[in-house]
């Protein structure tokens, strides 16, 4: 199979704000260049995912319309603001009515393209579509309570260790090669990457778990069985991963008490939890 994801996320943004600057200063030449740069940019976002992307279509035709045809100043710059803003809601929206899997699923996806993207490209923006990809799992709170208590423990998981990935990014230190071009801290992305493949395997087992059968009956144990399971799994994940991140910081030289101290326990539950003597 062959992933056609794009990674373009960081250009539909720059395109979104060089239109809102365009417009401000009155170049409708330049302004309208750009909106064909943004509308290209979401089709390529969006049928690159095998997503739908012609729902979009009136809403650049609109917004090209006021550009070349509105006389009045300040009545055309009003116009493409409030255009741009039922554009702004209507991507936001996409996807609102598709199945919790599907939204998860999607998210993952972004997730570890968004990542990859940051640690090659070092640019500021695509750091910035990750930060959006935590917000957005996080505004999935209450579509993943409805069901059930299972799949939360396993989204809390999740969105905890989304948690520890946001508080690593930083160490990357996007720097400012020359103009239009960034690098990062090479040496920090082999700890990012345990942070990050905590997060992943707690989505996969959260996605995963939306999968599983409807019991068909409580009397008889199944439901308790199946949740029991479930949980069992969740938790060895959880406890391979936080494996995985000590031993990798104590590969890279990091003393056994701030170790402890990053992953919130005691020395001995770390030296019991590596195997240490």
């Amino acid at each position: 199979m062959i992933n056609l994801s794009s990674r373009n996320k960081g250009e539909v943004k720059d395109n979104f704000d060089k239109l809102f600057k365009l417009v401000n200063i009155n170049d409708n030449l330049e302004a309208c260049n750009v909106l064909d740069s943004l509308e290209m940019n979401i089709r390529k976002y969006y049928i690159s995912r095998g997503l739908e992307s012609n729902g979009f279509s009136d809403a650049f035709l609109n917004i090209k319309y006021t550009l070349t045809h509105y006389t009045h100043i300040e009545w055309r710059r009003q116009e493409v603001y409030r255009l741009l803003e039922a554009l702004s809601k209507k991507l936001a929206e996409h996807d609102q009515d598709a199945p919790l899997k599907v939204k998860l699923s999607r998210l993952f996806t972004d997730i570890k393209d968004d990542f990859r993207t940051i640690c090659q490209t070092g640019d500021p923006r695509d750091m910035d579509s990750l930060y959006d990809d935590f917000f957005a799992l996080e505004k999935l709170s209450e579509e993943v309570a409805k069901k059930g208590e299972d799949v939360y423990k396993g989204y809390e998981l999740a969105m905890q260790n989304s948690g520890k990935c946001q508080a690593s990014l930083p160490k990357l230190m996007p720097q400012r090669k020359e103009k239009g071009r960034w690098t990062v801290v090479k040496e920090t992305i082999s700890g990012l990457t345990t942070s990050f493949e905590l997060l992943y395997s707690s989505l996969a087992v959260l996605i995963a778990s939306l999968d599983e059968p409807e019991p068909i009956s409580e009397k008889n144990g199944e439901f308790k069985k199946l949740s029991e399971g479930r949980l069992r799994d969740m938790e060895e994940d959880k406890q391979n991963a936080l494996k995985s991140e000590g031993r990798q910081l104590l590969k890279e030289g990091w003393p056994l008490p701030d170790i402890a101290r990053r992953m919130d326990m005691t020395v001995d539950e770390l030296c019991e939890l590596l195997e240490i003597e």
